[in-house]
C-alpha cells in the first residue's frame, strides 16, 4: 500500500495544504513548530478516525482547527492495483463525522464508519501506531498490542494456547505437591505390603495349575508388547511422514515467494520502461537539458532582479512621479518656445517704453476726444482668453472652450476700438498721434506679459517646478532636460528585458527538443521534470537489476528442485507434530509398562512356591497392591513428562513467532548500527532485553540514542512480521534527533536501504538529517 497524496482543509494549526508522495523516501524538512506532527497525525486521523489518545486526551479537541472552517481532508492512496480516494469530515462529535471511500478507476464510493483502518489493515489503531508509525524517542520497551502479537503469530487462538500452557503448568505443579504430601505415606505402605507379599511367594512353592497360569500370562503380555511395538514403528512412520510434508509445505511457500517476486520485480520494470516512450535518453543530452534548466532558473532570477542601479532606479521613480502623463516631453517643448516668445515680447516691450518716453507730452484735450478705451478693453479680453484657453490644452478641456469663446468676445471689441479710435484721429497731431500708439502698445505688451508670466508660472506649478522672472526659458528647458533622462531610463531598462527574454527563449528551446525528442510532456518546473527523467532512469537500471536478480533466484530453485512434484504434494492438512510425539511417547510408555509387567511375571513365576491357593491368593493380593503402586507411580511419572513435554511445548510456540521477530530486530539494528545484535534478546511481549556481564537488562536502561536505535530496529520487525503480503507506508517522525553526526550518516543509509520495500513518510526539522 502506497500514499499518493493528500489535501488538508483544517487540521490543527495545518490550512488548505497539499502533499503528494511518491515511491521510497519523502523527506518533509520543515522548522519546529511548522506542524510535522500534526501532518502524521491527520494521516492517522484519515485512516482510524479521531478518538482518544493513549493519555486519555481527546484528540478531536487536540486537533480542532486553529482558524475555524472545515474540519478533515482527502487521502489519495494505491492498494494493490487499485487507487482510491478517501474523503473524511470531522464533527463536534463522533455522530457527525462523515468518511467517504472512492475508487478512482470505477468510481464506486463507499460510505464508511471509523473502523476504516481496521478494515484495512486487520488491526486496531494503536497495533498501527505502535508499528507503522515511528517517532521521536520511542520506547524500545513498549512490547506489542494484542493484535500486533496475533498477527506477528498468524494463528487467532495463539494467545490463548500460550495462556493455556501457563495453567497446565501451574495444575501441574499443584497435582505434584499434593501427591507428595498426601500420598507419600499410602505409597510406602503399598511398598511395604508388596515386599512382604513377594518374600512370602518366594517362600511358597507353586503348583503346576498356577504355573501354567503365570505363564499363559506371560504369553499374553508378550503378545501385547508386540502389538506396542507395531504400533509404535507406525507412530514413527507417520512422524517422519509428516516431518517430510512439512519440509515439502515449506519449499512450496519458498517458491510462491520466489515466483511472486519475480512477477513483481518484472512488472516494477515493465512499468518503469513505460515512462520512456521514445527509448532511454542519452546522458549526455539530459545532462545539458539539466544545464539549460539551471541556467533557465538563473536567468529567470536574474530577470526579476533590477536593471538599472539603486541611485538609477530612484532617479526613475522620482522623475516618474514628477512627470507621469505621457505629453511632459511635447508640453516641455511647447512652454521652451512660449518663454522663448515672452523674452522677445519682453525685449519689444523695453524698446517701445524707451521710445515712448522720448517723444513731447501729449495734450490733455487730444486725449479726450481720442480715447482709446474700447481698443484696450478688446486687447486685454483677447489676451485673457487665449491665455485661458493655452492653459486648458494642456489640464482642463473645460477652460480650453471657455478661453475659445472669450478670445472671440476680445476680437469684437478690439475690432470695434480700432474702428472708432481711427475715425476720431482726424487732426491729431503725427507726435500725439504716435505717442497714443505707444502708449497703448505698451500697455497691451505690459498686460500680455504679465499673463504669459501668470500662466507659465500655474504650468512650472502643476509639475513642482517654483518660477523666477527671467528665467522661465531656464526652467524649461531643464524640465525637458529630466524629461529626456527619464525617456533614456526607461529605454535602458527595457532593452535589458528583451535581452533576458531572449537568452530565456534559447533555453526552452533546448529543454523543449530534448523532451520532444524522447516523447516526455512538458509543463510544470522544467528542472523538477527532468530530474524526474533522471530518476526514472535510475529507477529503471535499479528495477532492471532486481528483475535479473528475481529471476535468477527462481531459476536457481527450479533447478535444485522438483517443482513439479513439490506443488502438486497435497500440504493442507498435515498433522500436528505436537499430536504425533505425544501420541509415540505415550506407546512408548506403555510398551515400557509391558515390559516391566513381563518381568514381574518372570520373577513370580520363577519364585512362586508353596500351595497354589496360598500362592494364588498371595499373587492375587501381590498384583493389586502392584497396580496400585504403579498407578500412583506411573500418575506421578506421567506428571513429570507431562510437564516436561508442556514446558517444551510452550518454547517452541514461542519460537514458532519470536524467532523471526528477533532475526529481523537483529537485521535492522546491524544495518543501522554496523553492530552485532547478539546480544539482545525479545520476549513474548516483544519487550527488547540486554545481556551484559552475565545479567539481562531492560533496554530502558541504556542512552537515549541507543534506545531510539532499538526501538526503529524493533519497530521495522514487527513490520515485517505483520505485513507478509502488500508493504504499508511507513511514518517516520525524526527517528534520528538523538542520533550523533556518524549514526545520522549510518540512519540516512539506513532509510534507503528500507525504501527498497516500504515507502516512507520521513519528517525532520534540520538539513543534517535531511
Amino acid at each position: 500500500m502506497k500514499l499518493l497524496s493528500c489535501h488538508i482543509d483544517n487540521f490543527g494549526k495545518l490550512h488548505a495544504q497539499d502533499f503528494s508522495f511518491d515511491p521510497g523516501v519523502n523527506v518533509i524538512l520543515r522548522e519546529n513548530g511548522w506542524g510535522k506532527s500534526t501532518l502524521a497525525a491527520f494521516i492517522l486521523a484519515m485512516f482510524y478516525g479521531l478518538k482518544k489518545d493513549a493519555e486519555g486526551r481527546d484528540e478531536r479537541k487536540r486537533y480542532d482547527p486553529w482558524q475555524g472552517g472545515a474540519f478533515g481532508g482527502t487521502v489519495t492512496f494505491s492498494s494493490g492495483e487499485k487507487t482510491y480516494e478517501l474523503s473524511r469530515s470531522f464533527g463536534k462529535t463522533p455522530e457527525e463525522d462523515t468518511a467517504v471511500l472512492k475508487e478512482t478507476g470505477s468510481g464506486r464510493e463507499y460510505r464508511l464508519t471509523e473502523d476504516l483502518g481496521e478494515k484495512l489493515f486487520s488491526i486496531d489503531k494503536d497495533s498501527f501506531r505502535r508499528t507503522v508509525f515511528m517517532g521521536q524517542n520511542d520506547d524500545a520497551s513498549a512490547g506489542t498490542s494484542q493484535d500486533i502479537t496475533k498477527r506477528i503469530s498468524n494463528l487467532s487462538d495463539n494467545l490463548n494456547e500460550l495462556k493455556n500452557y501457563e495453567n497446565a503448568a501451574g495444575r501441574l505443579f499443584e497435582a505434584l505437591n499434593g501427591r507428595a504430601e498426601n500420598s507419600a505415606a499410602a505409597e510406602e505402605a503399598l511398598k511395604e505390603e508388596i515386599r512382604t507379599l513377594t518374600a512370602r511367594i518366594g517362600e511358597l512353592q507353586g503348583d503346576v495349575r498356577t504355573l501354567e497360569e503365570e505363564r499363559t500370562a506371560l504369553r499374553e503380555v508378550r503378545e501385547e508388547a508386540f502389538r506396542d511395538r507395531r504400533a509404535q514403528e507406525e507412530l514413527q512412520r507417520s512422524l517422519s511422514e509428516t516431518i517430510r510434508l512439512k519440509e515439502t509445505a515449506l519449499q512450496k511457500e519458498e517458491y510462491r515467494r520466489l515466483s511472486a517476486d519475480r512477477e513483481r520485480a518484472e512488472k516494477r520494470f515493465s512499468e518503469i520502461e513505460s515512462r520512456f516512450p521514445k527509448g532511454l535518453p542519452e546522458k549526455e543530452e539530459l545532462a545539458e537539458a539539466i544545464d539549460a534548466s539551471r541556467e533557465q532558473l538563473k536567468t529567470a532570477a536574474v530577470r526579476e532582479a533590477p536593471v538599472l542601479t539603486a541611485e538609477e532606479e530612484e532617479e526613475k521613480n522620482t522623475l516618474a512621479e514628477r512627470f507621469p502623463g505621457q505629453d511632459a516631453s511635447a508640453a516641455a517643448v511647447l512652454t521652451i518656445a512660449r518663454a522663448e516668445r515672452l523674452n522677445d515680447r519682453r525685449k519689444a516691450y523695453a524698446e517701445k517704453k524707451a521710445a515712448f518716453d522720448a517723444l513731447p507730452p501729449e495734450d490733455p484735450k487730444a486725449k479726450k476726444k481720442n480715447s482709446p478705451l474700447l481698443l484696450i478693453l478688446g486687447i486685454v479680453v483677447l489676451v485673457l482668453g487665449l491665455d485661458l484657453a493655452f492653459y486648458g490644452y494642456f489640464s482642463l478641456p473645460l477652460l480650453l472652450y471657455i478661453g475659445g469663446g472669450t478670445a472671440v468676445i476680445g476680437l469684437v471689441l478690439l475690432i470695434l476700438g480700432i474702428i472708432l479710435f481711427t475715425k476720431k484721429r482726424g487732426g491729431v497731431s503725427e507726435a500725439q498721434a504716435e505717442r497714443a500708439r505707444l502708449r497703448l502698445e505698451t500697455e497691451n505688451d505690459s498686460a500680455a506679459i504679465a499673463d504669459e508670466e501668470e500662466a507659465l508660472s500655474a504650468f512650472f506649478s502643476s509639475y513642482g517646478l517654483s518660477t523666477e522672472k527671467g528665467k522661465e526659458e531656464e526652467i524649461a528647458r531643464g524640465m525637458f532636460r529630466d524629461i529626456e533622462r527619464l525617456e533614456a531610463l526607461r529605454a535602458e531598462e527595457k532593452a535589458a528585458i528583451l535581452a533576458e527574454e531572449e537568452k530565456q527563449r534559447a533555453l526552452t528551446e533546448t529543454i523543449d527538443g530534448f523532451l520532444d525528442r524522447y516523447g516526455f510532456q512538458h509543463g510544470g518546473n522544467s528542472l523538477s521534470r527532468i530530474f524526474e527523467i533522471q530518476n526514472d532512469m535510475e529507477r529503471y537500471e535499479l528495477s532492471k537489476a532486481e528483475k535479473e536478480k528475481a529471476e535468477a533466484a527462481a531459476a536457481a530453485f527450479e533447478e535444485q528442485h522438483s517443482v513439479e512434484r513439490i506443488m502438486n504434494t497435497d500440504t493442507d492438512d498435515i498433522p500436528g507434530l505436537e499430536e504425533l510425539e505425544t501420541a509415540r511417547a505415550a506407546a512408548e510408555e506403555k510398551l515400557r509398562a509391558s515390559e516391566e509387567k513381563e518381568k514381574a511375571l518372570e520373577d513370580s513365576i520363577r519364585t512362586l512356591s508353596g500351595s497354589a491357593e496360598e500362592k494364588a491368593e498371595k499373587e492375587a493380593a501381590l498384583r493389586t497392591a502392584e497396580e496400585a503402586l504403579q498407578e500412583k507411580e506411573t500418575h506421578r511419572r506421567l506428571l513429570e513428562k507431562t510437564g516436561a513435554y508442556l514446558s517444551a511445548a510452550r518454547e517452541a510456540q514461542n519460537d514458532r513467532y519470536m524467532e523471526p521477530l528477533l532475526t529481523g530486530f537483529r537485521y535492522y539494528y546491524g544495518l543501522l548500527s554496523g553492530l552485532s545484535a547478539e546480544q539482545y534478546s525479545i520476549d513474548e511481549n516483544a519487550g527488547v532485553k540486554l545481556m551484559e556481564l552475565g545479567e539481562e537488562r531492560e533496554a530502558g536502561s541504556l542512552s537515549t540514542a541507543y534506545r531510539d536505535l532499538i526501538g526503529l530496529s524493533l519497530r521495522l520487525s514487527l513490520v515485517d512480521a505483520m505485513y507478509t503480503g502488500e508493504k504499508p507506508f511507513l511514518v517516520m517522525d525524526d527517528p534520528f534527533v538523538n542520533f550523533d553526526l556518524k549514526k545520522t550518516g549510518e540512519g540516512k543509509k539506513f532509510l534507503e536501504k528500507v525504501a527498497e520495500k516500504y515507502q516512507i513518510i520521513y519528517f525532520t526539522c534540520h538539513e543534517s538529517r535531511a
